[in-house]
């Protein structure tokens, strides 16, 4: 528990949390919304949207990370994502817009990874490397059961799945605030 005593490595954490738990909540609601307009296909098309930039940009993403002020690609990723949301919040239930924006969502998301893993070694002393890490692969884990199974269901009962992307929008500004 001590390196949360450590006032960098919590901001980064928080944006961590923030950002995998807004991710997973956005993919349930977008689920929701893709679902209820437009045939089974359709759910698979947005799952592949979230899921092939990872594996097709990972390797080009790490490398582009090590030679840029990974604050930055922090920042800027967490504002890139926070106005694609924003965005799709306006584009309805439009299929087509939806994958496009989640594609670049996801994309923008492969450069994030990479930056956040490599300023942990830099915000925290050596000896409390191996609790940061561990602290941030639970919160991953742990993101996807509280975004898509808990809070992201909860919020579009009470107020809708356009509710659950503003909120997101709102995790991901908040998350470029940590990381400034």
């Amino acid at each position: 528990l001590a390196v949360f005593r450590n006032p960098p490595f919590l901001r980064l954490w928080l944006s961590q949390a923030a950002t995998q738990i807004g991710g997973n909540m956005v993919l349930f609601g977008l689920t929701v919304i893709v679902s209820e307009s437009n045939p089974n296909t359709a759910v698979s098309l947005l799952i592949l949207s979230f899921l092939g930039p990872a594996v097709l940009f990972s390797a080009v993403a790490g490398v582009y990370v090590d030679r840029v002020d990974r604050r930055l690609v922090l920042i800027a990723t967490n504002v890139l994502r926070g106005i694609a949301s924003i965005v799709l919040v306006l584009v309805g239930d439009y299929l087509l817009l939806i994958i496009l924006l989640n594609l670049f969502i996801s994309t923008v998301t492969v450069f994030f990874a990479p930056a956040e893993a490599a300023m942990i070694p830099q915000v925290v002393p050596r000896r409390q490397l191996l609790s940061a890490n561990g602290v941030f692969t639970l919160t991953l884990n742990a993101a996807f059961a509280l975004g898509f199974a808990l809070l992201g269901p909860l919020v579009i009962n009470i107020a809708g799945p356009q509710a659950v992307i503003i909120v997101v929008a709102g995790l991901y500004f908040l998350a470029a605030i940590f990381c400034f």
